[in-house]
């Protein structure tokens, strides 16, 4: 019981490498686009090779699949562009708050039933983003409420990212489709963005050179974001739903994976990045976090 909180805690972690990239792609203008371009390019080719070529023709949870891994490309171009003004820590905390779409599609498109907890975990997201809003943004640039225009946008997109990626549990056929297939099926998604946005994305004004230390950067981090997405899709995020369900709280997986990603991420932008913190802004954090908590106690 206890390895297994320990390892989806872990995992959290490797999800919050995500959030760092966008970061680090905010606060030093590197180009997000190239880096998670490059690293669902590197990602699909390790997972097509632990396919061994075995692909399964499930339309509709594919499509769902493909959608989802699209909808994440566009979710951190927001994220990303929220962060160049806003406080990282609460753009996170606001973009992860999308778990709330799911649970929402659950209920509303496929019946599932809807309890107490269900509706003040909804609620808390709700003042969560009004708090965030009336928040001091202490961020290294002050625009006005550009950042929160782009982080209120992240959650909607992001909502609609996860719910994609949580439609395939309710269809026929899901079962066959294995994690690798869904990896590789994502990261075409992610991919397919990508090659779309080109004109818009400044993918095509790098300097292609080594020896520029702009697109060293840009490099650096796309290793960074492939060996961190790498573990996470191919072993850890799904070992860990494994080993909680093993243990009995199979409940709380992504929960606790999602409350990890959100608080570490918080830690890091208050300890390294010295963002400073408003009293709104505090109680907006909490308020995303205890989002989490509502679907363990659900």
């Amino acid at each position: 019981m206890i390895f297994a909180i320990f390892f989806a805690i872990f995992t959290g972690v490797l999800m919050m490498v995500t959030g760092v990239v966008s970061s680090m792609a905010a606060k030093r203008s590197l180009n997000l686009s190239f880096i998670l371009g490059l690293s669902s390019v590197f990602l699909a080719i390790i997972c097509f090779i632990l396919l061994k070529g075995q692909l399964v023709n499930v339309f509709w949870v594919n499509f769902f699949v493909f959608a989802a891994g699209a909808g994440n490309f566009i979710t951190f171009l927001l994220i990303e562009l929220s962060m160049r003004t806003g406080n990282n820590g609460i753009v996170w905390a606001l973009a992860n708050s999308a778990l709330i779409f799911p649970f929402l599609t659950g209920i509303l498109i496929f019946g599932v039933e809807a309890n107490l907890l269900m509706i003040i975990g909804a609620v808390l997201i709700v003042a969560g983003i009004i708090t965030a809003g009336f928040s001091k943004n202490s961020g290294q640039k002050s625009q006005g409420m550009i950042w929160f225009f782009w982080a209120l946008l992240s959650f909607f997109v992001g909502g609609a990212t996860q719910s994609c990626a949580n439609i395939p549990a309710y269809l026929d056929g899901v079962e066959q489709v294995t994690q690798f297939q869904k990896g590789f099926v994502m990261q075409l998604g992610m991919i397919s963005a990508a090659v779309v946005t080109l004109p818009f994305n400044g993918i095509l004004k790098l300097k292609w050179r080594f020896s520029d230390p702009v697109f060293r950067a840009n490099i650096g981090v796309t290793l960074l974001s492939t060996l961190a997405n790498g573990l996470l899709l191919c072993y850890f995020l799904y070992k860990s739903f494994d080993l909680l369900k093993e243990a009995g709280v199979g409940a709380i997986a992504y929960p606790l994976i999602s409350g990890t990603c959100i608080s570490v991420f918080f830690l890091y932008s208050l300890i390294l990045l010295r963002e400073k913190m408003s009293l709104l802004g505090w109680f907006s954090f909490l308020l995303t976090l205890l989002l989490p908590c509502v679907v363990v106690a659900a």
